[in-house]
């Protein structure tokens, strides 16, 4: 039964971002690239960045996108915004908050909703609700 994953009605999934390891050949150099550290060394293996959108209550995922080490997490997450279903509830990291994402997300269908932790330094204004839930409002840029 469906229903039983569903919280107040809504599906539940988590988009985040990972990297992972691939074998250390000179075509994946080329193509995925790799991590540079700060001292200047260079990670052992080729790496790849992915973007994976779960289901939460299974841990199923619905959709992914991968490519290379050098591209911005961000750009994966708004490619999987159309793979995220009308009447859900999606939680993000805080790495996610962007307005153009979240807008995407929420102006690109119907009942669809987020949930993200706040930076320590993001400006709100309360809306409705209560101290320990509540419904905010932010700026952005246009």
């Amino acid at each position: 039964d469906r229903k039983q994953y569903l919280f107040k009605g809504l599906s539940l999934f988590a988009l985040d971002g990972t990297t992972l390891k691939t074998a250390d050949t000179p075509e994946h150099r080329e193509h995925f690239g790799e991590q540079v550290y700060s001292s200047g060394r260079i990670s052992s293996y080729p790496q790849v960045r992915g973007v994976t959108l779960t289901a939460v209550p299974t841990h199923l995922i619905r959709d992914a996108k991968f490519g290379p080490y050098g591209i911005n997490e961000m750009l994966y997450a708004k490619e999987l915004l159309a793979s995220i279903p009308d009447d859900s509830l999606t939680a993000f990291d805080k790495g996610f908050l962007s307005a153009e994402i979240l807008c995407g997300l929420t102006n690109n269908g119907t009942n669809r909703h987020f949930i993200i932790p706040a930076k320590a330094n993001t400006k709100w204004e309360v809306v409705g609700g209560t101290p320990d839930d509540a419904v905010i409002e932010m700026r952005v840029s246009p």
